[in-house]
């Protein structure tokens, strides 16, 4: 595969959009419960506007260049359609394919495509605008965040109108699944030649369920009803989203009727929101692990004992109690539940006393009874950043403080705006001032090797940059040997036992201090009914509807 370095400016916004290993709906483990829905009327209703409060400005819906994650994407499946979709349920099932089969080698896919599907202009979708999206997301001038998506297919061929064949140099075993990803969203052929390179993202012309009518970026985008969809007559009349970043104002905005769906409300006014009856809550376990990042070239961060010692100390049935109210899961792996090769463990359950004997077997005693562990003299004093953005991150800090003081650990907070963020934890190596800092990855199609390697292969060099997500610099060849393998085994099920290796590994390293997963939490109006959440954080509207 071919090696490649994330600027400091795209970090923070590629650590929330890695895609890789979703499950074949063939060999799929349970899927996590679908989200709880009140009783609804037999047949949707028609007509009507459906207005939702997002929580990230959109400044574009270029899919090779989208602006404003996670509520873009959302947007981006309204307006068209991949090859294939990923559910609600993980599962993979056809979309603008009808189907598909691999050669044996792994190394060339051909798809079989709908023949009734029309883009929002007229222009008939081919096989030729699965090319023209593709040559459109490697074109220099798009400057595409998602390019390296695309490194892995080689050639495209189109021997006729409906079908088409992709090409790799190599086996590679989630495929399928980097298909799913919204950078795969196909859109009009016509708009790639009618509107400059750059300009594609403010004129969106899809084949989906809705068309862009109004799109003011970073204010409004208003949908009407796409009434030649191939999918069926969409219910709704038009959708109108506006962006509303603080978490509170949505909340209130739903209060009043004054939108339909608010996205990503704060976990602290969920039971209020619950206990109004003109609203109903939708929570959804999510994929978004969240964790403290630990830095290896911080001693005695590279001693494993300390970062087990780490892991005990940290109570987290009550953080996940007190701090998000029981919305939230407490990892029991690397990987999620419903992910494919998704392996429980077991968690590191709060055990001070282990904390302290482990921090003892290391060499940190409290000699002088300040209530510091220390060593040659030395206390253990190390710097947490996190960025009060993130949900609820400054509570979460203070827990670990405190339990972490505990166990004889003197840890500093440190609160980071969200905009130097990256910067300021994927500097040079040797230059990152934090020992631990707030970490988390969102698997945008509920990916599994992707994501692991994301965060955990070893960095190719031994200086400079990290490579992707490896910010703390843990390495592993024996793990490295292992991602080899899976990145290459085509056949799903054998991957799946090697992500199942993979996870106890990680997990036994310990390269974070391992938290949590934040559910996620969406208020809808109670007239309002057929929303969904993909566990990736991604509102689902297609199929929503509303009783007048």
């Amino acid at each position: 595969m071919t090696n490649r370095r994330i600027s400091r400016r795209t970090f923070v916004k590629a650590v929330g959009v890695a895609t890789g290993g979703l499950m074949l709906a063939s060999c799929a483990p349970a899927a996590p419960p679908a989200p709880a829905a009140a009783p609804a009327p037999d047949e949707p209703a028609e007509g009507g506007t459906l207005t939702v409060a997002v929580r990230s400005p959109i400044g574009g819906l270029d899919p090779a260049k989208i602006v404003g994650y996670p509520s873009g994407p959302a947007i981006l499946y309204l307006i068209s359609n991949k090859l294939v979709r990923v559910g609600t349920d993980l599962k993979l099932y056809p979309d603008l394919a009808e189907s598909w089969e691999s050669s044996d080698d792994g190394r060339e896919w051909t798809f079989k495509l709908r023949d009734d599907v029309t883009f929002h202009d007229g222009t008939p979708f081919t096989s030729e605008a699965v090319r023209a999206h593709f040559e459109h997301a490697r074109n220099p001038e798009v400057a595409a965040t998602s390019s390296t998506r695309f490194d892995q297919i080689t050639s495209i061929e189109t021997p006729d109108d409906y079908t088409v064949i992709l090409r790799t140099d190599e086996p590679f075993g989630p495929f399928l699944n980097y298909m799913t990803a919204f950078m795969r969203v196909t859109m009009s052929p016509a708009s790639y030649e009618k509107y400059d390179a750059k300009e594609v993202g403010l004129h969106p012309i899809g084949a989906g369920p809705y068309k862009v009518v109004e799109f003011k970026p970073n204010v409004s985008l208003t949908l009407e009803r796409n009434e030649d969809y191939h999918g069926g007559r969409p219910a709704l009349d038009r959708i109108i989203v506006i962006p509303v970043p603080e978490a509170s104002a949505r909340a209130n905005l739903l209060r009043t009727g004054e939108v339909d769906v608010a996205e990503d409300i704060p976990v602290e006014e969920m039971a209020d929101l619950e206990a109004d009856p003109n609203i109903r809550v939708i929570r959804q376990k999510s994929l978004n692990h969240v964790g403290a990042s630990f830095n290896f070239d911080h001693p005695p961060f590279d001693d494993i004992r300390v970062r087990h010692a780490f892991n005990y100390a940290i109570d987290k049935v009550t953080l996940v109690d007190t701090v998000f109210g029981g919305a939230a899961t407490i990892m029991d792996s690397p990987l999620a539940p419903g992910m494919i090769g998704y392996k429980s463990i077991g968690t590191y359950s709060y055990d001070p006393e282990k904390a302290k004997a482990l921090l003892k077997e290391a060499g940190w005693e409290d000699t002088d009874g300040d209530g510091i562990v220390d060593k040659d003299g030395e206390p253990f004093r190390t710097t947490y950043a996190y960025y009060e953005e993130f949900l609820r991150s400054a509570e979460v800090a203070q827990v670990l403080q405190s339990d972490l003081k505990k166990v004889g650990v003197d840890l500093e907070l440190r609160a980071v705006e969200l905009a130097s963020y990256g910067a300021s934890i994927l500097p040079e190596r040797g230059e990152n001032p934090f020992g631990m800092w707030l970490w988390k990855f969102n698997p945008s199609a509920g990916s599994s090797t992707r994501y692991l390697t994301f965060d955990f292969r070893s960095n190719p060099e031994p200086t400079g940059l990290p490579y992707e997500g490896n910010a703390g610099w843990y390495s592993n060849p024996e793990l490295d040997a292992l991602f080899a393998e899976a990145w290459l085994e085509v056949d799903q099920e054998k991957r799946a036992e090697k992500l199942g290796e993979i996870q106890e590994v990680i997990w036994h390293d310990a390269p974070w201090l391992w938290l949590y997963m934040s559910d996620l939490l969406v208020g809808v109006r109670e007239n309002v009914h057929g929303v969904d959440v993909y566990p990736m954080s991604f509102l689902h509207l297609s199929e929503a509807w509303k009783e007048e």
